[in-house]
């Protein structure tokens, strides 16, 4: 990864840190669990792939 594009990772993170803050809770509680089932399903799949 360059540094450029590791720059812009980094400027897009905070933004939309920022405009979940700004949004508010309801957003998040909204949001989140989808978040979190991603992230299980992801890590299933990773753990998939280990085993094989």
């Amino acid at each position: 990864m360059t540094p450029e594009k590791f720059m812009y990772l980094v400027v897009f993170s905070i933004c939309v840190a920022l405009l979940l803050v700004a949004a508010g809770g309801e957003v998040w509680d909204r949001v989140g669990p989808k978040l979190k089932n991603l992230k299980e399903r992801f890590d299933s799949k990773v753990s998939d792939l280990l085993d094989l």
